[in-house]
């Protein structure tokens, strides 16, 4: 008799689980619904991109899984049709959910933190409202820089890039140019393996470690970072840090130093360095965000070979224990310039 009332309570527990289950699935839904007829458009429409971080959160009881069979079921976007985008965030931050109308340049941003919805408008045709979405949101340059290049018809392994990076810059730009350089003029040849040393590091690493798959949990990436008195002797601004062919049975491999030519890409976009600083820093960025992506760059303008150096299993160990690479590779003179 015990034992079947035990039973019983458990079972209402239950019951009583999956019916609040049900109603949170059923009110993100609602709201999902809401707001497609907020922005006069409808499920599926063509025009309509969706940019979530549903991939990556857990609200309540629901887990990414289910949060994105709503959000695909509720707006008509998938990943296959191109106009469904992640980005990372940490498992514990609130759902957002941004829909975009491309040919209008405005949309809507939908939050939730399982208990809570938030709306919030934005329109890439008006500054002073874009100012505001800045104010109120840390996450506001993540949003507005993905969804504004995806407007601009950004390469899909680009988007990729920023959904794991958390947003789009010219810093993940430039290591986006980088990794393509390297595909291009030093492929992988049978035996070889990418290693890579950043020295210094910035967002470019990300860029790197998603087109060429590198982790530091694979040995394939390494950061070197450097302090004042090493990058006040290297004349070259631009040093983005070192790459290696290696080929693990011979142990041994070709390493290259490359440059990142800001100057370049500053001086054909017409923008200030002093427009990435500031108040209005996301707009100086964006804007160099959509004349690198639109101007005729190619990658040889940007990205250019210091030197190239044979790397033996010694020197190769040297760099993974994070020794000063231009230091290494012979580049420091004994004055101290490059």
């Amino acid at each position: 008799m015990k034992k079947s009332k035990f039973t019983g309570l458990w079972g209402i527990l239950l019951l009583i689980f999956l019916l609040c289950f049900s109603v949170k699935a059923q009110e993100l839904s609602n709201e999902l619904a809401n707001c497609l007829k907020e922005l006069k458009i409808k499920r599926g429409d063509a025009r309509l991109f969706v940019l979530t971080n549903g991939a990556y959160v857990k609200v309540g009881e629901m887990d990414s899984w289910k949060l994105m069979s709503i959000i695909e079921k509720e707006t008509g976007t998938s990943y296959g049709k191109k106009n469904l985008l992640f980005y990372h965030s940490k498992e514990q931050a609130p759902l957002n959910v941004a829909f975009f109308i491309k040919d209008k340049g405005e949309g809507l941003i939908l939050s939730y933190d399982g208990k809570t919805f938030k709306k919030q408008p934005f329109n890439f045709n008006d500054n002073e409202v874009l100012k505001e979405l800045i104010k109120t949101r840390k996450d506001a340059f993540t949003l507005i820089s993905i969804l504004d290049a995806w407007a601009n018809d950004a390469p899909y392994d680009l988007l990729k890039c920023a959904e794991f990076h958390n947003h789009l810059c010219p810093g993940l730009l430039s290591g986006y140019f980088i990794a393509k350089f390297i595909q291009e003029y030093y492929p992988l040849q049978e035996g070889q393996r990418y290693v890579y040393v950043s020295c210094p590091p910035w967002c470019k690493d990300d860029a790197i470690q998603v087109l060429l798959d590198l982790t530091p949990g694979k040995r394939g990436l390494y950061v070197r970072d450097l302090s004042d008195e090493e990058k006040g002797v290297l004349q070259d601004s631009g040093l983005a840090g070192v790459f290696i062919l290696w080929n693990e049975s011979k142990k041994e491999g070709k390493g290259v130093i490359l440059s990142f030519n800001w100057d370049v890409a500053y001086q054909r976009c017409g923008i200030d360095r002093k427009a990435l600083a500031g108040e209005e820093a996301i707009f100086g960025r964006m804007r160099l965000n959509r004349c690198l992506l639109k101007k005729d760059f190619k990658k040889e303008d940007l990205v250019k070979v210091l030197k190239e150096v044979e790397v033996d299993e010694l020197l190769l160990r040297e760099l993974s224990r994070g020794g000063n690479p231009y230091k290494l590779f012979g580049l420091v003179t004994s004055k101290g310039g490059l």
